[in-house]
């Protein structure tokens, strides 16, 4: 079930050699289904150092979702690094952010601005925890203010550091139905001996 319509976040800017880049995450759609679990791949060999592995992702089309295999591509211009696609839950809804090239030079954490409450939104889809490991520690939490509530009983979800690709970003908090006889555990970033493993928010039996 399509939730939203899509959108453009991120700013286009024209390449050295005059072509086209996208930087920052393109909204490509907005539905009410998570996506299944990543697929397992097997790299083959680089057709030359320059090139890049764009690993593959679940997309979503007609009404169902899609695998789109990884490949190698070529960046644009000197120093760009690609910032794999992702689904992100907000609201209870999936968001579909395209991948993008950005600089490499850019090191800042991303802040992202926080979404309005849906006044509707599908029931949540219980998400099993999976691991992402960085070295770089993840920043302090940002402070948030809860805005009410779209529905009475629904519960807040803090926001929290994601890492994109080769920095951090923040994933506002947001608004989730509650799901009788489960609990929600917040994600969270955990130390693993030298580096950071983060751990997705997912449904508890009480």
């Amino acid at each position: 079930m399509v939730v939203g319509a899509p959108g453009v976040r991120g700013r286009v800017v024209v390449g050295p050699r005059g072509g086209v880049v996208v930087r920052g995450p393109r909204v490509g759609v907005r539905i009410g289904v998570a996506p299944p679990r990543p697929r397992y791949e097997v790299r083959t060999r680089a057709p030359s150092p320059r090139h890049v592995w764009r690993a593959g992702y679940w997309g979503w089309r007609n009404g169902a979702h899609y695998w789109v295999a990884g490949n190698w591509i070529l960046p644009p211009a000197t120093g760009e690094v690609w910032v794999p696609a992702a689904w992100v839950n907000v609201n209870g809804a999936w968001e579909f952010h395209d991948g993008y090239w950005d600089n490499a030079e850019v090191a800042q954490p991303v802040v992202e601005e926080p979404p309005q409450p849906m006044v509707e939104a599908p029931p949540p889809v219980e998400v099993e925890p999976a691991g992402v490991e960085v070295e770089a520690p993840p920043p302090a939490p940002m402070a948030e203010t809860a805005p009410p509530p779209p529905q009475p009983g629904w519960q807040w979800t803090p926001g929290h550091w994601q890492w994109h690709g080769h920095r951090y970003r923040w994933i506002p908090g947001h608004y989730q139905q509650p799901r009788e006889g489960y609990v929600w555990m917040p994600g969270r970033w955990v130390p693993a001996g030298n580096h950071w493993r983060f751990q997705r928010g997912h449904w508890v039996a009480r």
